[in-house]
């Protein structure tokens, strides 16, 4: 399939965390098409555009403590995308996240021919905090997606939630999960023989069971460990590490992030992967990160709690366990259960590529034929 279109992706973000949209760029490219990126983000753009073969146009949106500041800043931000995406005439633009979807409706009022893709990575406004932010969000997004062509989701359960509240046509809504690339590797660890080592991968930050996690694993016992790897802002990895201490979790490190590509062999190392979103929010509720998916393709099979996603993913393929709450008592029989079931058997090459971008990279490129 060749892709002979001008495409704008408008993004705020930081693109080295954002594989799904890594992985779009590239396939957009390799068929063809000249792809244009409006960042609110100036970090690593050269490096950046010279290995996605992209143009990266930035324009820095200024944040500060106060959230009203900060609110007219993101709308300056569309506004200025959208005075330069009237100057040039793309095929496509693709709004990743609802911060970026007023630039690309003005877009489409001024141009209607303009095909317009909302990428809606989350549930942001079911993820905001706050009444004024939520209600400002919400009646935005609302005037906003009468004018999206498609709007992208990366979880069935929230894809189905929102075609639901807004009463979208189904032919509208298109899934597109949070699949990683096909790795040329393939690692299958053997049963645990005397460590059981369990990774947590992901941003330190709160809402994510941390602070509970290590509580529980510093009463298991010293076979089972726990690397927490991973970025976080400083004072809260500061908590967590104080939290190690109190505990005194012999048994639970923090370690530094590794870039992306180097995940495989980190997971060398590794036996079960644990994944905790607190259900504070349907977005959290309706959870399916990449992260799951990476431990999937290098064998390892996963704990998590018992949300929706998680239990079609992990249970359902007999991959994983998903525990009602946090607990010793939890862990421990999660544990005991894959390995005694030994699940590792269950991560079989084909399962593997099922959960790859490869699997659903033709549905996403039909988007522009």
């Amino acid at each position: 399939m060749v892709i002979n279109k001008k495409i704008a992706i408008v993004f705020t973000g930081m693109l080295k965390y954002e594989i799904r949209l890594q992985n779009q760029i590239v396939s957009l490219r390799k068929h063809g098409a000249e792809v244009t990126m409006f960042s609110g983000n100036e970090q690593n753009n050269s490096s950046i555009a010279k290995k996605y073969d992209v143009k990266i146009i930035c324009i820095p949106i200024r944040y500060n403590k106060y959230k009203i500041y900060s609110f007219v800043q993101q709308l300056l931000f569309c506004f200025n995308v959208y005075k330069k995406l009237a100057k040039v005439k793309f095929d496509f633009i693709i709004c990743y996240n609802l911060t970026t979807l007023i630039a690309g409706t003005l877009a489409k009022r001024k141009n209607p021919n303009i095909y317009l893709i909302f990428d809606s990575l989350e549930l942001a406004v079911e993820s905001y905090s706050g009444t004024i932010k939520k209600m400002t969000w919400g009646m935005l997004q609302k005037r906003c997606l009468p004018y999206c062509d498609i709007i992208i989701h990366a979880e069935k359960n929230r894809l189905n939630y929102f075609k639901k509240l807004h009463n979208l046509p189904s032919e509208k809504l298109v899934l597109l999960e949070n699949y990683p690339l096909k790795r040329d590797a393939v690692f299958q660890l053997k049963k645990p023989d005397k460590y059981v080592n369990l990774i947590y991968l992901g941003a330190i930050m709160p809402n994510r069971a941390y602070l509970e996690l290590i509580k529980s694993f510093s009463k298991l016992d010293d076979n089972l460990r726990l690397d927490i790897v991973g970025f976080g802002s400083e004072n809260y990895v500061k908590i967590v590490e104080k939290e190690i201490r109190l505990n005194n979790a012999e048994n639970v490190r923090i370690i530094p992030p590794v870039p992306h590509d180097n995940i495989p062999e980190l997971f060398k190392k590794y036996h079960i992967g644990v994944l905790f979103y607190e259900n504070v929010n349907l977005n959290n509720y309706y959870c399916a990160p990449s992260k799951i998916y990476d431990y999937f393709n290098n064998g390892l099979p996963v704990i998590s709690y018992k949300y929706p996603g998680l239990i079609d993913l992990t249970e359902k393929n007999k991959i994983g366990v998903c525990i009602d709450e946090m607990s010793p008592e939890e862990l421990k029989h999660a544990i005991k259960t894959i390995i005694e079931k030994n699940y590792f058997a269950n991560i079989t090459p084909e399962l593997r590529h099922t959960f790859i971008w490869e699997s659903q990279e033709e549905r996403y490129l039909s988007l522009f034929a």
